[in-house]
């Protein structure tokens, strides 16, 4: 079972190598990884600022999420990766369930997700809904696009009982 706990400003460096080994598990090139790499730096102060979750597995760190909120109430999955030889055993599950759970907590309407294209199926096998793109080209694929996701945060409507139990 996952553990989950708050990230030390002092691991920004060990879950930056982390974002970038997750990002390596999909069959991007070394170059376009080295052009990522400010994008999957995770700061000291990004740490400090914003709830970022490590998930450790019997103490040994399995991956980790942050979370933002935005202006418009919804939180934003702004990082969330697994290290590759945890992707495919259901701990993604376990880390998304648990970034869901805590952006509930903040009373955020919604989880607003920007998916790599090979992480969209994922998202959706755990109740996301598309609900858009946005231009993500990287060079041999010009068309590609960034999947925007959303997961309702707002507490599922118990249905209507009837007033009377005779009917």
């Amino acid at each position: 079972m996952l553990a989950f706990e708050q990230a030390r400003a002092s691991e920004a460096a060990i879950l930056s190598d982390l974002a970038f080994a997750s990002k390596s598990y999909w069959p991007y090139s070394s170059d376009q990884l080295q052009r990522w790499a400010s994008d999957l730096r995770v700061t000291s102060t990004g740490i400090e600022r914003w709830p970022t979750m490590t998930a450790r597995l019997d103490g040994a760190l399995a991956g980790f999420y942050q979370l933002r909120r935005q202006a418009d109430g919804a939180v934003r999955l702004e990082h969330f990766w697994l290290l590759p030889a945890f992707i495919g055993k259901g701990w993604g599950r376990s880390m998304l369930n648990d970034a869901v759970e805590r952006a509930r907590a903040l009373r955020a309407s919604r989880l607003y997700i920007e998916s790599d294209p090979h992480a969209e199926a994922f998202y959706v096998a755990c109740g996301a809904v598309r609900v858009g793109e946005i231009p993500a080209p990287i060079e041999g694929a010009e068309a590609r696009t960034l999947p925007i996701l959303t997961i309702s945060l707002k507490p599922a409507r118990r249905p209507a009982r009837p007033m009377h139990d005779w009917l």
